[in-house]
């Protein structure tokens, strides 16, 4: 996984352990690591996406979803994110550079069928 990561990405994590004050602090950000090399499989449903080019080698990805898994029943509450992926170009390469998470109307839940209904109007 980590070939799809850039290097400022890994190399800030790298950075982290090596000054790490203790056992518990190097612990945490091995965790926060391996958290955001599997943030992909946490990504549930995908509502809506878009793309931006920031610069010529910077591009972002921002998906709006669901990021816990439940179970599904009609009439379920469900919270929106907006999950932004930043990528930077490596050689030939697009790499992962870093993760923006926002919560889309804080404090609100949406019913799951309101979502698929009237996106335009949760937006």
């Amino acid at each position: 996984m980590t070939g799809y990561f850039s290097q400022n990405f890994n190399q800030y994590f790298s950075d982290k352990l090596t000054t790490a004050r203790g056992k518990h602090s190097k612990q945490r950000y091995l965790t926060q690591y391996w958290d955001n090399l599997n943030t992909a499989g946490d990504i549930v449903i995908v509502f809506d996406y878009s793309m931006k080019c920031i610069a010529r080698n910077i591009v972002s990805l921002v998906l709006v979803s669901i990021l816990s898994q439940t179970d599904t029943s009609e009439g379920q509450e469900v919270e929106l994110w907006s999950v932004k992926i930043n990528y930077s170009r490596e050689h030939l390469d697009w790499k992962i550079d870093s993760f923006e998470y926002e919560k889309l109307g804080p404090g609100k839940n949406y019913l799951a069928t309101e979502i698929k209904n009237n996106f335009v109007q949760i937006r």
